[in-house]
């Protein structure tokens, strides 16, 4: 790359510069442009009005770019002339050197020579040096400037400034390096942008394993992900462990030897999904490799060594499904410890067919000895007849059970009940050698195994403790209100339904009473809490005792563990009343972390036996109206208005909240919808804090398995696109789907369709000027010619940069 200067060149120069604002002005720069397109030297622009004694006659840069492009880390050498073309001696004078992006940007001075004082006639040649680095990355120029009068000045009007022809500066977007163990071919590298995830380019491994890849698009995180994938080879893919740089060597691989297992899976039923898995040799061991069965056949690449291989059904029919099955050299088998080893060789292909059966089940409802009445828990087991428990199932709630997947032979059937009754083998048999013997077909479905189970002996309910109001401030209620008593809800051991009974009686220590007895019960309670009114005809001043009984269906007693708890009957008082409830989901499950609260109330929210949040919540004070909020996180607030009466209690099971999750705001992009020139950045943005935001860019409705959005993106390529995208916080519901459509068109300047205007560009355009069968690519303004216009359009897209 050179460039000369004489007089005649400033001229030229200075007479064109009148011309730029008509068409001939334009033509005029094109030639330049030309000029610089087949590497024709172009004179400086100085001004020649005050030339002095010396001049930058050439610069010569070594080596010349390659394609009119160097990469970040390239080093270039070039040299200056200086010639006194004066009359006498010029004086001391300085050089610098700087990279532009324009002819005359001297911004960045990368070098600076002093010159000593040059007699007529004398000229001297300087070489300097420079490693371009990412901050020089673009269009640049090599600009000299000369000043012999008063050292560098940038301003000075009366320097001589030479500059080399335009070249382009990139990041060095290729790498190589070698992939060991393999043959001929069958690999190669996959390159996709590390951020972003979008491909970015491909290259074969070669037969010597070593590869290198170039031409790639820039990362718009400027590090890429670098895959080895195999193509029909015997060995297995991997990604690099980290990000790779551009201009990275060594950039290996030492991919895992394999081969592979194949085979038939034959079948008396055809249209069910099954795979085959091929797991390490240990039963629980997790699947390592799999391959559905295609019209009988399948075929898995696997790493070599020793390996289980099961084939199994992905879902069934009314027919049932295929009976899973480890390989075993004898036929199979359902038992994984009896499975055989398979051993896989690198290179080779290992044969292993199975041939499938259709499973049976067992069906049936257990009962109670009425042959009525469900029983609605419990557990089925099924034995073979060595005695070994092959299967077992739950039973519904309904009393109902099946057990499927059952191969072809005999079973017998245990039933095992979580209530108090007695366990059984089918039919009415107490031990296994009593039982009847079912057998079951290949494919057989067979219904209508029941039992009728007799209870066992009866357990009395746990034990309990009252609750309010407890013996702490001598509990009070006024006669003339409804007093309240509330107890901690128990379980029964067999599981049977409960009901609470309350037994009121005056306190025999209380000399008030003299003779006169007082007794007040309350039976079949499912609530634990009571509401009492004037109906049991308490005493003004009086006080008294009481206590509650848990009662299963079956008569079983659990007294309450406090017995002797009392409260007092008073006249015409203000008494506090009660309140409890529970907060809820729209699901009716109770919202653990829930929080209650009213002002100048106070609510207790109620923990388990172990001290676990519950969601429920329980309250005194003062009678009168209040409003209640309930909050959660993740959750809508919600508030109901409460009357508590003088001693009396509000009726939780009206005041059970339910809260709506809160809804995530709509995502929005940037820019808007439109038409424009690549490639466009793309902006995510959603409005509510810790919000993550899904994407696509295929038009298909995003979840929480689409592309996270960390930061804008590029959309790269011409035509129609749509994106769409939703935002998700957790417990919260998530937003709608934003969907929004761009339309992306080349620049007009960008005839080659590279996404930049330059030196390319002009070499279509030459290409095609004036020619018939001009490439379409040419014709810059669309007109359908390739002339004039299309030069001038072309500036213009260049003027615009």
């Amino acid at each position: 790359m050179s460039l000369q200067f004489d007089r005649n060149a400033f001229f030229l120069i200075e007479n064109s510069r009148t011309l730029r604002a008509s068409i001939m002005g334009k033509m005029i720069k094109l030639l330049l442009i030309f000029s610089v397109a087949f590497l024709i030297p172009i004179s400086s622009l100085a001004d020649t009005s005050n030339l002095p004694d010396l001049i930058v006659p050439n610069i010569t840069i070594i080596p010349g770019p390659v394609d009119n492009t160097y990469h970040v880390g390239d080093s270039i050498f070039w040299s200056v002339t200086v010639v006194n073309i004066g009359l006498g001696t010029a004086s001391e004078s300085f050089v610098g050197h700087y990279l532009g992006a324009s002819t005359n940007d001297l911004s960045n001075r990368i070098n600076l020579d002093k010159i000593n004082p040059l007699e007529y006639g004398e000229e001297v040649e300087g070489w300097h040096s420079y490693v371009f680095t990412g901050s020089d990355i673009g269009q640049r120029f090599l600009i000299c400037e000369l000043d012999h009068y008063r050292g560098i000045e940038e301003t000075n009007e009366i320097n001589n400034t030479g500059f080399s022809e335009p070249f382009n500066i990139i990041a060095r977007i290729d790498f190589s390096g070698t992939v060991t163990g393999i043959g001929a071919g069958g690999m190669g590298i996959s390159v996709y942008d590390w951020a972003t995830g979008v491909w970015l380019g491909n290259s074969m491994v070669n037969s010597d394993g070593s590869y290198v890849v170039t031409g790639l698009a820039q990362a718009v995180s400027g590090q890429y992900r670098v895959f080895l994938y195999s193509n029909d080879t015997y060995y297995f893919g991997e990604e690099y462990a980290s990000p790779v740089f551009p201009g990275a060597d060594n950039i290996n691989f030492s991919p895992v030897e394999g081969g592979k297992i194949y085979g038939v899976v034959s079948g008396n039923s055809q249209g069910l999904n099954i795979d085959v898995d091929v797991m390490l040799p240990n039963c629980g061991s997790p699947i390592i490799g799999y391959s559905p069965v295609d019209q009988g056949n399948y075929s898995i690449l696997v790493p070599v060594g020793e390996y289980y291989v099961f084939a199994h059904s992905l879902e069934g029919t009314d027919n049932g499904i295929f009976l899973s099955e480890y390989w075993t050299n004898a036929g199979g088998t359902s038992d994984c410890n009896e499975a055989e080893t398979v051993s896989v060789t690198f290179g080779l292909d290992t044969p292993i067919d199975f041939s499938l059966e259709l499973d049976g089940s067992i069906s049936g409802t257990v009962y109670e000895s009425d042959g009525i009445t469900p029983i609605g828990s419990g557990q089925i087991t099924i034995y073979n007849m060595d005695q070994i428990s092959i299967d077992n199932t739950n039973i519904n709630p309904g009393g109902t059970y099946e057990v499927d997947q059952l191969a072809p032979g005999d079973y017998v059937i245990q039933v095992n009940p979580s209530t108090n009754h007695i366990s059984e083998y089918y039919d009415d048999a107490s031990s296994f050698y009593g039982a009847t013997v079912i057998t079951a077909q290949e494919g057989e479905r067979i219904a209508g195994i029941d039992f009728s189970l007799d209870r066992g002996e009866n357990l009395p309910p746990d034990d309990f403790h009252l609750l309010f109001p407890d013996t702490s401030g001598d509990p009070v209620f006024d006669i003339s209100g409804v007093i309240t008593l509330g107890w901690q809800p128990t379980t029964d051991p067999d599981g049977d339904a409960l009901t609470y009974t309350v037994d009121i009686v005056n306190d025999p220590s209380d000399p008030e009473w003299g003779s006169q007895v007082f007794s007040f019960t309350i039976e079949h309670l499912t609530n634990a809490m009571v509401s009492i009114g004037p109906e049991a005809s308490f005493i003004q001043n009086r006080r008294y005792l009481w206590q509650v009984s848990a009662v299963d269906e079956y008569g079983a007693t659990t007294v309450s563990i406090e017995t002797n708890w009392t409260f007092e009957i008073r006249g015409d008082i203000s008494i506090n009343g009660w309140i409890s409830g529970g907060v809820f989901d729209l699901n009716g499950s109770a919202i653990a972390d829930a929080n209650v609260s009213v002002q100048g109330f106070d609510v207790e929210m109620l923990t388990d036996n172990n001290g676990g949040a519950t969601g429920y919540f329980m309250g005194t004070g003062h009678p009168g109206d209040y409003q209640l909020i309930a909050n959660a996180a993740g959750y809508e607030t919600n508030n109901r208005q409460v009357t508590l009466f003088n001693g009396g209690f509000s009726n939780g099971d009206i005041f059970l909240f339910e809260l709506t999750p809160q809804h995530v705001l709509d995502p929005s992009f940037t820019p808007a919808t439109g038409t424009y020139i690549p490639a466009l950045e793309i902006t995510i943005t959603c409005a509510t804090p810790g919000a993550n935001i899904y994407y696509t860019k295929d038009g298909s409705d995003p979840d929480e398995e689409s592309t996270l959005y960390e930061g804008a993106f590029d959309l790269i390529g011409n035509g129609d696109f749509t994106l769409k995208a939703k935002a998700y916080v957790d417990s919260w519901l998530p937003s709608n789907i934003v969907t929004i459509d761009y339309t992306l068109i080349p620049d007009p300047g960008d005839l080659n369709g590279n996404g930049q205007i330059g030196i390319d560009d002009v070499q279509v355009l030459s290409d095609g000027f004036g020619k018939a069968d001009s490439p379409n690519n040419a014709d810059a303004d669309n007109d359908g010619d390739v002339d004039g216009l299309d030069i001038i359009e072309l500036i213009d897209a260049m003027n615009a940069l």
